[in-house]
């Protein structure tokens, strides 16, 4: 069965259709992690009022490197690197979970 095809923002209100959690991990003060600090703080919010009750979790750890889970049905996961990514760059990453297409 092909998957559907979502706009640009589209993603951002499917999130809890295609994905049971998403997961952030990164360092509170590396500039590795400057690039998904920089998308949660601009993204945060509209992720959570577009999906009130979806998992949407943030774990910092000094040294770690960022990184992106994505849980799906089944207990299946996928976890990206996201390590030295802009934030644009990350909102793709993210996109690309949330659609499955990583």
């Amino acid at each position: 069965r092909p998957r559907p095809v979502l706009s640009k923002m589209a993603w951002r209100s499917a999130l809890s259709k295609h994905v049971s959690e998403l997961r952030f991990i990164m360092c509170p003060s590396s500039s590795a992690s400057a690039g998904v600090r920089d998308f949660l703080k601009a993204s945060y919010v509209p992720l959570k009022e577009a999906n009130p009750t979806f998992p949407l979790l943030v774990r910092e750890a000094d040294g770690v490197g960022a990184s992106v889970l994505a849980r799906y049905s089944f207990g299946k996961e996928k976890t990206v690197d996201v390590s030295n990514l802009s934030a644009e760059q990350v909102e793709s990453k993210v996109e690309a979970l949330v659609k499955g297409s990583l």
